[in-house]
């Protein structure tokens, strides 16, 4: 984690800017693949210890669903990317062609 701390603004700049080409054409593929628009937005962007994801994305008054992508290779770490919860159950039905069974939980 010592080198990322110590990254200059520009080579900070440069990850955020190989992080939004990424995302662009991630939802290129994902529109081709659902036959659909795919619109993004990120909101930020950061750097920490995978142990700080909590305190680093905060609490939402909506849900939201996310996935974790491991990078190995050249790069070793991780991105986290969230979706409120009707993208994910959109591109869900939209993938699979089901519909997704809400279930109520009870906690006692």
């Amino acid at each position: 984690m010592e080198e990322i701390t110590s990254l200059s603004e520009f080579e900070y700049g440069a990850l955020k800017e190989i992080g939004n080409i990424g995302i662009g054409n991630s939802a290129v593929s994902l529109s081709r693949l659902v036959n659909s628009l795919v619109c993004t937005k990120v909101i930020d962007t950061e750097l920490g210890l995978i142990e700080d994801i909590p305190k680093i994305a905060g609490f939402s008054e909506s849900p939201v669903m996310g996935t974790l992508i491991r990078i190995k290779e050249d790069l070793n770490g991780y991105i986290l990317v969230f979706f409120p919860e009707t993208s994910a159950e959109s591109l869900y039905i939209s993938l699979s062609g089901e519909e997704i069974e809400k279930k109520i939980l009870q906690i006692r």
